[in-house]
């Protein structure tokens, strides 16, 4: 397993649980771009995401990557913060607002639509909650 992820605090950080774990021979941490991983196309199985592509300002370009770092068959599966019917009153919207730091959010129809536009098959898709975490397999 590779994890890649922007900051290198994360990446020391999950180094150091994998060695206390035992996992650090089977999961390697790299310091990198999601959008622009390096990897080579159809190189893995699986691409995951939790709770991150919401931080993430290209999403379009995140979807195309992960759309070509999976080989035909492979598995794209994500949860994430999406945009939806807003079930908090005014105040309560603007705080909860007001604690993110997203460059912005998608609703589920807009990555529908990228992950469709990458040539994916979409075989399920939740919503976990109400407060409007999404999750996507393809």
């Amino acid at each position: 397993m590779v994890v890649v992820d922007l900051t290198s605090r994360n990446v020391e950080r999950g180094e150091q649980l994998c060695r206390e774990e035992g996992l650090a021979d089977r999961i390697r941490f790299v310091v990198g771009d999601a959008c622009a991983s390096g990897f080579p196309k159809a190189c893995t199985d699986f691409v995951w995401g939790e709770d991150a592509w919401c931080y993430v300002p290209d999403k379009e370009k995140l979807a195309a990557e992960a759309a070509r770092l999976v080989r035909p068959g492979g598995v794209i599966t994500f949860t994430d913060w999406v945009e939806g019917p807003v079930e908090l009153n005014p105040e309560e919207a603007r705080r909860a607002l007001s604690l993110t730091n997203f460059a912005n959010v998608l609703d589920v129809p807009g990555y529908l639509a990228l992950l469709r536009g990458n040539g994916c098959e979409v075989q399920s898709r939740k919503t976990l909650s109400a407060l409007r975490c999404f999750s996507i397999c393809l």
